[in-house]
């Protein structure tokens, strides 16, 4: 149950319930660790899927944080280009293929490229 910092002080007690306040933060350890507790967590296969799935998405993170840096230092759009490229790259990995034409056309719909 969320929003428990607007209850009353009464307390209601409960047990299927776990009191939350995403606002103050109050709660979200016990549900974390309650959510643990009844997950038969032997059941996923996490050698794989997950765990790399998040290694990719990591370094699709770091390639777009590249391309930030690449745009602030003013470089040319194909180092720019290159950075982007290689994110997609990672995230074709957790979501699938991207073509590189909804890329270019993404980016001519966003900016004025050529100016």
């Amino acid at each position: 149950m969320n929003k428990s910092d607007l209850i009353e002080k009464k307390e209601i007690e409960v047990e299927e319930l776990i009191f939350v306040s995403a606002k103050t933060g109050n709660g979200i350890n016990r549900l974390k660790q309650e959510i643990i507790k009844n997950v038969d967590i032997q059941k996923f296969d996490l050698t794989g899927g997950i765990i790399s799935q998040l290694s990719a998405a990591e370094k699709s993170l770091k390639a777009i944080n590249q391309a930030i840096e690449t745009t602030e230092a003013e470089k040319g759009l194909e180092f720019i280009a290159f950075d982007l490229h290689e994110a997609s790259e990672y995230l074709e990995e957790i979501i699938g293929k991207i073509s590189s034409e909804d890329i270019i056309n993404s980016i001519f719909d966003r900016f004025c490229v050529g100016k």
